[in-house]
């Protein structure tokens, strides 16, 4: 490949990575608003153009990366390539897990009940915590910091305990009373904001795997799931 062609391909790959990066943390941010908020139309519409945002940035950075792979770059530059479109492809779950967030269990909530109330502290604390772990497994990867990487792999667990709690304090909270249809929608949708907090928590964890990937060859899922 011409050096200027590959140049300017390669500048096309960063850019629309770094604007990725950006839609899906603006996701994140209103995600945190829409769960304080709640049931705000103009927030929702906001949400619609940023996935489709992500989406068509998704596929432009794919047509990027095949298009450098065919010009057979070095292994270095194979594993980043690679690494991009891993992440990419992370990063998009986590859109669509927000949008399916957003849309589905925070919208039928009703937030005026006390059950919400008394959850909303932990569901937007653990919110805040996956959303710094995104940001810093993202920071891992455009600054090749492993060191960054590997503690966010160890704040996993923090997100699966918070996750775990809430589950637990439901079935104590509600186990002996009545509840009516709206109240055990609200338990329900409770709990499931928890899971896809703690999947993305997850999601968090594979970029920085990835990332540790890129940056030393090495690849430590198997040795993680080991350990587990």
């Amino acid at each position: 490949m011409n050096s200027n062609i590959k140049s300017r391909q390669i500048d096309s790959l960063d850019k629309k990575f770094q604007a990725l990066c950006e839609k899906v943390l603006q996701q994140l941010t209103l995600a945190e608003e829409i769960l304080r908020k709640n049931r705000q139309d103009d927030l929702y519409e906001k949400v619609n153009q940023i996935e489709a945002d992500i989406d068509l940035l998704e596929n432009g950075i794919r047509v990027d990366v095949v298009t450098l792979i065919l010009y057979a770059p070095k292994a270095t530059e194979l594993r980043k390539l690679i690494t991009y479109q891993d992440i990419t492809n992370f990063l998009e779950a986590v859109g669509d897990l927000l949008v399916d967030m957003i849309f589905h269990p925070i919208k039928k909530i009703n937030t005026n009940l006390p059950e919400f109330n008394y959850f909303q502290v932990t569901l937007e604390k653990m919110l805040a915590h996956v959303k710094k772990m995104i940001s810093d497994a993202i920071f891992s990867f455009c600054y090749e910091d492993s060191e960054i990487a590997y503690k966010i792999i160890e704040e996993d667990d923090l997100i699966d305990d918070m996750f775990n709690d809430l589950s637990e304090n439901i079935i104590l909270l509600f186990q002996d009373l009545s509840l009516n249809e709206q109240e055990l929608l609200n338990t329900v949708n409770i709990n499931n904001i928890a899971y896809i907090i703690e999947q993305i928590g997850d999601i968090a964890t594979n970029i920085a795997e990835a990332s540790i990937y890129m940056i030393e060859g090495t690849d430590i899922r198997h040795q993680l799931s080991k350990k587990k």
